[in-house]
């Protein structure tokens, strides 16, 4: 078994936070609550409401570690749990409760004007402060959860307003008195495997943000000096292409786990259990940290340059734009590799053409990796199969879609509306439609149909529409670059199957 559950209480979670037994893994992101949302947690846990399940990870573990924010340093041999899932709930409950963070949370007793019957949670920037006028009818929510300072502080007040304090206290405490409240937490046990870990997180996370092997990566290479979310950073600051192309750090791992698959293979020493075998998550995360640290440069190298290729040859113009990152990736491989420029073209246009990529994809990336000879029947085959699919509904192919779009700009497709190059991100459009006033294409509409307009151009085209005529809009020369017919001649039953043949001839000639 590699998980259980574990109820937590409100006082025991804070004490393992000030006491340095609760740290956040290396790969976590920063605390992002604004102040209102942490004054609606603490009104929740007040009530007794739930505030969901935590996911938690019991150490040690090969992590590289850092404190919750605003608690105390902390150091790996202290470290009895990993906050995986629930970071900023934690972080909130503990600013508040320990008067630590940016900001005060705090109660003025003189506060009037409000539709409840005690004064609200009120915050201010650490910075500033409580106005000084309202000091002595102040208190801090830590001190309102403190029995000893409460009491010392009622004292000091009116009897009335000791009273309203006492009222203050029962309503804006509530099940936190005492720290009695408890949280449920999902208790991932010490020896669990890391792409067990990752798929768990998955499925449990309710935040969007997902965890993935390259996360893993950051926090197993933390202790080892080697800081990955800086080396890609870096490497987005190097080579611009990895962003305007929407390229992902776990990629790169991905190119490096088939380098040490390579390896593997060939070294019968390797145990079956820790060999590189693919390019799922599992496989990067049994990646030796040196071989990461050391093949890093030049994966980063050999993936830019994929993606250089892809806007050169492919006319990729931004993320959206990429037919398939397995693709990419098997790409990467090949130009490491020294192949031919010619042989690389002629195998990615061959992809697109005969789609082979739509499913299994990282078998196919095995496959494609691996040394063989093309057979003599696979051109004729790709063609057969793109000659078919463009008459399909684009929304079964993604990667044709892509492809047909990179066709029309590599052999200069202008924009619509302006009569200039496509040069940035680009939608695709259906003339047809368009011609009826609907902007977006639907996906039963088929390849050949397909108009590709830049981003910009389409939102202009939404508003111009209103009070323009589409046939005053549209450029003729740009309806010609991309072989689609005047708006005077849609009328012939026929420009589909020219326009097909057309786009046939130029994969004819790439591959």
């Amino acid at each position: 078994m590699q998980h259980t559950t574990k109820i937590f209480r409100l006082a025991e979670m804070i004490r393992l936070v000030a006491s340095g037994g609760l740290a956040l893994p290396e790969f976590q992101r920063e605390f992002v609550w604004d102040p209102n949302q942490v004054v609606e947690l603490l009104d929740s846990v007040a009530r007794g409401w739930p505030i969901g399940s935590l996911l938690i990870l019991e150490g040690p573990q090969p992590f590289g570690i850092k404190s919750i924010a605003g608690g105390p340093p902390v150091s790996p041999g202290a470290v009895r749990y990993y906050l995986l899932d629930g970071q900023q709930r934690i972080t909130s409950l503990y600013h508040a409760l320990t008067d630590t963070g940016d900001y005060v949370y705090y109660i003025d007793l003189q506060d009037e004007g409000h539709e409840e019957e005690v004064p609200p949670v009120r915050w201010v920037s650490r910075a500033r402060g409580i106005p000084s006028g309202r000091m002595a009818y102040a208190i801090t929510i830590a001190e309102l959860s403190d029995a000893r300072y409460f009491e010392e502080f009622t004292m000091t007040l009116p009897p009335a307003y000791a009273a309203r304090a006492r009222e203050v206290r029962k309503r804006k405490l509530g099940a936190m008195i005492d720290g009695e409240y408890e949280i449920p937490a999902t208790l991932m046990l010490r020896n669990i495997e890391l792409e067990a870990l990752t798929r768990i997180f998955e499925t449990l996370n309710r935040t969007g943000v997902r965890l993935d092997a390259f996360d893993l990566m950051v926090a197993v290479l933390y202790p080892e000096g080697f800081h990955l979310r800086n080396e890609w950073e870096q490497a987005i600051y190097d080579y611009p292409v990895l962003e305007m192309l929407g390229a992902s750090g776990l990629e790169v791992l991905k190119l490096i786990a088939l380098w040490r698959r390579d390896m593997d293979r060939s070294n019968p020493n390797i145990r079956p259990s820790r060999r590189v075998t693919g390019v799922r998550q599992g496989d990067v995360l049994k990646v030796p940290p040196e071989f990461v640290r050391e093949a890093w440069p030049r994966a980063v190298s050999a993936y830019s340059e994929a993606l250089d290729f892809l806007w050169q040859e492919g006319g990729v113009r931004s993320a959206d734009g990429v037919p398939s990152a397995a693709m990419t990736l098997t790409l990467a491989y090949l130009i490491d590799r020294e192949h031919h420029n010619l042989t690389v073209q002629q195998w990615y246009w061959r992809a697109i053409a005969d789609q082979r990529y739509l499913q299994g994809a990282n078998t196919q990336v095995l496959a494609d990796v691996a040394p063989r000879h093309p057979r003599d029947d696979e051109r004729n085959r790709a063609l057969e199969q793109m000659s078919m699919a463009l008459l399909e509904p684009v929304r079964r192919n993604r990667i044709l879609r892509m492809g047909v779009r990179g066709l029309l700009i590599r052999h200069g497709a202008l924009d619509p509306l302006t009569g200039r190059p496509i040069g940035g991100p680009a939608v695709d459009v259906s003339l047809p439609d368009l011609l009826e006033g609907r902007v977006v294409m639907p996906v039963d509409r088929t390849a050949v149909e397909m108009l590709v307009a830049s981003k910009r151009s389409v939102s202009d085209l939404k508003l111009r529409l209103k009070r323009e005529s589409i046939e005053s809009l549209l450029d003729p020369s740009a309806l010609a670059s991309q072989m689609l017919p005047s708006l005077k001649e849609l009328d012939d039953e026929h420009w589909r199957q020219r326009r097909g043949r057309r786009l046939l001839s130029w994969m004819e000639d790439l591959l």
